[in-house]
């Protein structure tokens, strides 16, 4: 079993989400994959980013309104998804504070664009396989840096606005 294998399942943290696989790639001990997100409810793929934020740490998390039906959808949180999450590491980021919307660096909310999760992996896929199995995870789910990335149409290359270590 090689790399592509181990980590071709879909992650947990998207499950609210349909998924299209955009990008898979493994050289020299990194591994990354890319999503494009469409609407569980009604296969739209344009969204409002919501950041969720804890009550003392701040921005932990992502959930993403579809701008077709206006259903919301978790994208990540620190809590529960990612290599520390999925191993109980961050429990502490449960409680959360407030949600508002994403905006970029000048203040501007972030509305009615297209999303991708992208999760990169800096453990060697076997290793992360071995880790997975002690726990009675997906290997798959032990991502150690999550990336939301945006474009406002098809032909745009995505752009990182929100990103989290994870582990």
């Amino acid at each position: 079993m090689n790399g592509t294998d181990i980590l071709a399942g879909e992650p947990h943290c998207l499950a609210d989400f349909t998924l299209l696989r955009e990008m898979s790639a493994h050289r020299e001990g990194l591994s990354a994959t890319r999503y494009a997100l469409a609407c569980r409810h009604c296969d739209g793929d344009r969204f409002d980013p919501i950041e969720v934020r804890s009550v003392k740490f701040g921005g932990c998390g992502i959930e993403a309104r579809c701008g077709r039906c206006g259903q919301t959808g978790s994208v990540f949180h620190a809590s529960r998804d990612g290599y520390d999450g999925r191993l109980g590491h961050l429990r502490f980021l449960d409680q959360v504070g407030d949600r508002q919307p994403l905006a970029t660096a000048d203040g501007q909310p972030v509305k009615g664009v297209l999303l991708a999760a992208e999760l990169t992996y800096s453990v060697d896929p076997l290793e992360l396989a071995s880790i997975a199995a002690e726990e009675s995870l997906a290997a798959q789910d032990l991502f150690d840096w999550f990336h939301l990335c945006v474009r406002n149409g098809r032909s745009e290359e995505w752009r990182s606005i929100w990103d989290y270590e994870c582990a």
